[in-house]
């Protein structure tokens, strides 16, 4: 197992700078919060060998922090999240797909927009997200074909009711998870990129 950077140290530092932005903050406009939810991911088809690989979806979690600062209708909300993607290759016949499970930091930065001004406001927003490999359970002769660096764009649509924001967001995949050709338990293996793209549930928490 390859260990980048530890996502528990990162995440308290988070916590610990964000905390200090908001004691500046304008009560009015600015939030800070907590965020948790479930995610669900594919990895699209690849070439092994002579042969079509197709994966099946996989289930994962995250966990973070973020800030809302608006303006009228319109927010910046940047986050910090821990996120972990499920086994990488699930469904795989050529390896074992419990060996490839995959953790990242997440840095989403989305722009939001409220739709209607009132105490139950639905919200949309889109946004690119940043995504740091912190550890991942691959073969030795697969895990430097990760990229360390992984960048996706999210969109989606949520419900600001009090101090809750629960939300559904779609992210696809912009860099590539992998190199084009990469090989794996012997087998060289092609793609145009392992792109991974899936549906984050989220309910999150401002204070």
């Amino acid at each position: 197992m390859r260990r980048l950077c530890t996502p528990v140290t990162m995440l308290v530092l988070a916590v610990g700078a964000l905390s200090g932005a908001t004691a500046a903050r304008s009560e009015a406009q600015t939030t800070f919060g907590i965020v948790a939810g479930v995610n669900l991911a594919s990895v699209n088809d690849v070439q092994v060998g002579s042969l079509q690989q197709t994966f099946d979806n996989r289930t994962g979690f995250h966990a973070g922090v973020f800030v809302d600062a608006g303006l009228g209708p319109v927010a910046i909300r940047p986050g910090l999240q821990y996120l972990n993607v499920g086994p990488l290759f699930e469904g795989a016949t050529f390896l074992d797909p419990d060996a490839f499970q995959v953790n990242y930091i997440a840095v989403p930065v989305d722009v939001r927009l409220q739709l209607i001004s009132m105490l139950v406001a639905p919200y949309v927003f889109t946004g690119p997200e940043f995504r740091f490999l912190t550890s991942n359970d691959a073969q030795s002769d697969f895990e430097d074909d990760l990229k360390n660096v992984v960048m996706v764009w999210s969109i989606g649509a949520g419900v600001k009711a009090g101090p809750f924001f629960p939300e559904l967001r779609y992210t696809f995949d912009i860099s590539g998870v992998t190199d084009q050709q990469f090989e794996v338990a012997g087998l060289t293996v092609l793609t145009d990129k392992a792109n991974v793209g899936g549906f984050r549930l989220s309910v999150g928490l401002g204070f």
